[in-house]
């Protein structure tokens, strides 16, 4: 949220920059460094502000096909843990403590990010409140 509203803030201050380095006319000795201040502020805010929109549109439009599919990764998750404990010799116990721990990894950095008020506009609180963590029980009974 403040990283938007910091490039809306170059945006303006840059534009006023540039209107009052107009009004002061050619006169004035720090002509140069105004209009480059001024319009550097003003590219950059503005560049900033595209992207951060683009990224929170992107974030907020495919809601509900991203809870899907993390609803399907999760419990393609569970699956795996369930059968490394069970019968089944095929499933290397690594290779799912791994995959469980990137999508520990995944859980906590979205629902830092999305809690962090720099960025909590880049993230959709209501696909990062469906994401839960695995416990994994290391040693189970075979």
């Amino acid at each position: 949220m403040k990283l938007t509203l910091l490039f809306l803030l170059f945006c303006a201050v840059g534009s006023l920059i540039c209107y009052l380095d107009g009004k002061l006319g050619y006169s004035y000795r720090f002509f140069d460094t105004l209009e480059i201040l001024g319009g550097g502020l003003l590219i950059i805010g503005f560049i900033g502000l595209m992207c951060c929109i683009a990224i929170i549109i992107t974030a907020h439009i495919g809601e509900d096909a991203q809870m899907e599919q993390n609803q399907i990764e999760y419990q393609a998750l569970l699956d795996k843990t369930k059968f490394v404990h069970s019968e089944h010799e095929d499933m290397s116990e690594v290779m799912v403590i791994n995959d469980v721990a990137q999508w520990n990894k995944k859980v906590v950095s979205a629902h830092r990010w999305a809690n962090n008020e720099w960025t909590s506009w880049f993230y959709s609180k209501k696909v990062v409140n469906r994401l839960k963590p695995i416990k994994l029980e290391l040693g189970g009974s075979k």
